[in-house]
């Protein structure tokens, strides 16, 4: 019978043997603010579907308990075996970082085959808010576009620090809100 790298056998060739939740649960505890909050992955509710790339979705979603709004990606654990580490490399770095320019991962959490990482939610991308400026014939002042600059400069430098090579860099990876921040993803 093969046997995971964790030592635990399985019913299906190594390759194909879930690796996950490598310590996740189907909820967690989070601070949000001054506010403890339980995150059940049951208890998560699906707002909208707000993008897809190649691991997997993201949808905004209301944690019906608290009516606190987040990010959710979903990434299925039945992936190649070989993204699995990628997956838990971003949710450990993820989760460590705290930073203005990085957007917060508050958590993640297994459920139904699905590596769930929850964070904070943005407006928009800058790939989307960039076309809807370019679409209305506008540009951005050059003030703005030095906010975005230094923002983006700020992320990758604090990551630097972490020793954390940000191998994505891209609008769609860059996320903005009506309040001002531009974040790191």
């Amino acid at each position: 019978m093969p046997v995971s790298n964790v030592g635990v056998p399985c019913l299906q060739p190594v390759r194909e043997c879930v690796l996950f939740p490598l310590g996740l649960k189907e909820e967690a505890k989070i601070l949000l603010g001054s506010e403890n909050i339980t995150i059940h992955a049951k208890d998560l509710r699906k707002v909208v579907h707000l993008g897809s790339g190649y691991y997997g979705r993201v949808e905004k979603m209301i944690h019906t308990p608290s009516s606190h709004v987040f990010a959710v990606k979903h990434i299925s654990v039945h992936l190649n075996y070989l993204s699995r580490p990628l997956i838990s490399r971003e949710l450990a770095v993820g989760t460590r970082c705290n930073h203005r320019s990085v957007v917060t991962c508050y958590c993640g959490l297994f459920c139904d085959g699905d590596v769930l990482i929850v964070m904070e939610l943005m407006d928009t991308s800058l790939d989307k808010l960039l076309k809807k400026v370019y679409n209305r014939g506008c540009i951005f002042p050059a003030d703005v576009l030095a906010y975005i600059v230094l923002s983006v400069v700020e992320a990758l430098e604090y990551l630097h620090r972490l020793e954390v090579i940000h191998r994505d860099v891209k609008p769609s990876n860059m996320l903005a809100d009506c309040h001002g921040p531009v974040k790191g993803l």
